[in-house]
């Protein structure tokens, strides 16, 4: 513990960002910086952190924290994932988005600055520090379940808050092996939507904030248990006259209304 920089101020403003970036400002400000600081903020003080079990070596731990951010990045890791959450109840998840490894840049600022800070005098502190470290990389790799709420079925509004300038909403289905992964079928912007136990309605601007070119959808909801995507049947890129045709074809209630979200 005594080489460890987590008692340091460069450490403590990390993990602050990190934390900061989590509870507030993705949720408040949510839009590309939002969705790159908590990878770039975690991935500071992640091999800093590290050095309270390797700190001898800490190009060891640079060099772990590079190959494990960009394996947890990819596709490679959905397996590991999925078994990670079975064996341990945990609802660890991700998105994946190779743009998130420009926060690689930030490892050769943070070996720097691991090779030179000093802690500072609040030595008590450091296991308050670790816990609150711990918790915020748990935190981080984690779903907001508040957001990505149930419509019917396996079906969810999925906010997506990291791929866009701004949230945006979507309609996905729930993986049946991992609980916080879903396959989207309807976005990438859906203004308003309508549903009942068999069938989801939906308004969608393709083009974020351009509502020349709305479109709308019809999303037949799949009551198969074994069904991986939930996309069996579905009529997306609808004109309103199309829409308002397909609709009667498939005999949707009128109580089915189309609310904005």
């Amino acid at each position: 513990m005594k080489q460890s920089k987590v008692a340091s101020v460069g450490f403590l403003i990390g993990l602050f960002l990190l934390l900061l970036n989590d509870f507030y400002l993705k949720e408040t400000y949510g839009n590309w910086l939002t969705g790159k600081l908590s990878d770039f903020a975690g991935l500071f003080i992640f091999p800093i952190f590290l050095g309270l079990f390797n700190a001898k070596r800490i190009q060891l731990n640079y060099i772990f924290s590079t190959v494990f951010f960009v394996f947890w990045k990819s596709d490679l890791s959905t397996d590991f994932l999925l078994l990670t959450n079975q064996l341990f109840h945990t609802e660890f998840s991700r998105v994946v988005d190779y743009s998130d490894l420009i926060a690689l840049s930030i490892l050769p600022l943070s070996y720097w600055y691991s090779a030179k800070a000093k802690n500072r005098n609040f030595q008590f502190l450091k296991p308050v520090i670790v816990c609150v470290s711990v918790f915020s990389f748990y935190a981080t790799s984690t779903p907001d379940s508040d957001r990505n709420t149930p419509i019917t079925g396996r079906y969810y509004r999925v906010w997506d808050s990291e791929t866009f300038d701004q949230p945006v909403l979507q309609i996905g289905y729930q993986s049946k092996s991992c609980t916080s992964c879903y396959g989207i079928i309807l976005g990438p912007d859906v203004v308003s939507y309508g549903y009942n136990d068999d069938f989801i309605l939906a308004k969608i601007n393709p083009v974020i904030n351009d509502t020349s070119k709305t479109v709308y959808a019809i999303l037949v909801v799949s009551k198969d248990s074994t069904d991986n995507f939930g996309d069996k049947e579905v009529y997306n890129g609808l004109s309103q006259t199309d829409f308002l045709q397909k609709r009667k074809e498939l005999h949707v209630p009128h109580s089915i209304v189309l609310r904005k979200r």
